[in-house]
């Protein structure tokens, strides 16, 4: 016999779309846990060295907030930043450390979404991690561009 969890787990992972994987720039995976990984490259959202979110970030956004508000209205959501491990240079005015950065994006795009409407505020929070939870080492650029990601983790 199933238990609740396993049962609300699987019912969690059914519920899947493939309409997130449909977004340019968009990978998920589900972890361990169960937690839905939607991970979005920061290249399409935002301009570079910034966290103004640009064209292609705001199209992404709202199609990810409308599979978002129809699939998980009710979900627990955190939105977190993500850098590469290379020290800021071109804006280090704006962005003393990569945490910084990552904080100011995750907080970008969660400001994004509430103000497009995504439902139930009180289930929603944004973090940054910098360079310290990097999908792969930061031994390449193409590593590097890997890393530097927000992710909108849904959790069952």
């Amino acid at each position: 016999m199933q238990s609740s969890h396993a049962r609300e787990l699987d019912e969690f992972a059914r519920r899947q779309p493939q309409t997130f994987e449909a977004i340019e720039g968009v990978q998920q995976h589900i972890d361990s846990d169960g937690v839905l990984h939607i991970e979005v490259d920061s290249e399409v959202l935002f301009q570079p060295g910034s966290e103004i979110i640009g064209k292609s970030g705001a199209s992404t956004l709202n199609r990810l907030l409308a599979v978002l508000n129809m699939q998980y209205p009710t979900n627990v959501i955190e939105i977190a930043g993500h850098t590469d491990s290379d020290p800021i240079k071109k804006s280090a005015k704006r962005y003393q450390t990569n945490m910084q950065l990552s904080l100011l994006r995750a907080h970008s795009v969660y400001a994004y979404l509430i103000k497009q409407g995504l439902s139930q505020l009180d289930r929603v929070r944004a973090s940054g991690y910098g360079e310290y939870r990097p999908l792969v080492e930061n031994t390449s650029k193409e590593n590097k561009r890997k890393n530097r990601r927000v992710e909108v983790l849904v959790f069952p």
